[in-house]
């Protein structure tokens, strides 16, 4: 069974783990390893190129608990528990506090699995959260020109996709676009945002004329 090469962080000591660690590297994994802090776990991960967290158990299971949930919550990163035996209790407060795997024991097989499937399961949640986040933009444009020129949805959404199809940008391009220059007109100029008001303003995001 192959693998998607990982740059994964185990977050304890060196020392902490190494059986752990050495599973992690027979399969081609990049590993880096270093203790992180509950509170300062986000900082430390911008210093970071890591694709995916293992946190150990370790002797403090509560604070790992806190590490788990501030990386999964603050620095979106996919996060896998792990144990050195079957903890069920502190496995279920992983998956409560946000873990998306959990590996139990050292086992080449399931150390594999688990990380593949926690990565897995990030891109398939970072995908679906950006397919919202675009139909959100499109159809906050839709409500805008609804608005500005009293027509129906369905008629706002073709002025998007001709828009989209005139200048060969993606549709959700163009309604960030309208949303973007809504948002600056209803502001207002301010002093030191000419350039920005005149830099969005220069193409009407509506009809493609010069404003």
């Amino acid at each position: 069974m192959s693998f998607h090469p990982l740059r994964v962080l185990v977050a304890g000591p060196p020392s902490e783990a190494a059986d752990l660690q050495a599973a992690i590297g027979r399969f081609g994994h990049e590993l880096r390893a270093f203790e992180l802090q509950p509170e300062t776990a986000l900082q430390a991960l911008r210093f970071s190129d890591a694709e995916i967290v293992v946190v150990p158990r370790g002797e403090n299971g509560e604070s790992r608990l806190r590490v788990i949930g501030s990386v999964t919550h603050k620095a979106s990163y996919p996060v896998v528990a792990a144990a050195a035996d079957e903890d069920v209790a502190w496995m279920e407060k992983a998956a409560a506090v946000g873990a998306s795997a959990a590996i139990v024991g050292c086992d080449d097989l399931l150390v594999g699995v688990s990380l593949e499937v926690a990565w897995r399961r990030w891109n398939d949640y970072r995908t679906l959260e950006d397919a919202l986040e675009r139909r959100a933009t499109i159809e906050q444009a839709k409500g805008l020109l609804m608005a500005r020129h009293a027509i129906r949805s369905q008629e706002a959404f073709e002025l998007l996709r001709q828009q989209s199809q005139r200048m060969n940008r993606k549709l959700v391009e163009i309604a960030d676009a309208v949303v973007k220059a809504h948002i600056i007109l209803s502001t207002g100029e301010k002093p030191g945002d000419g350039r920005v008001l005149r830099e969005a303003t220069r193409h009407d995001p509506l009809d493609g004329r010069p404003a």
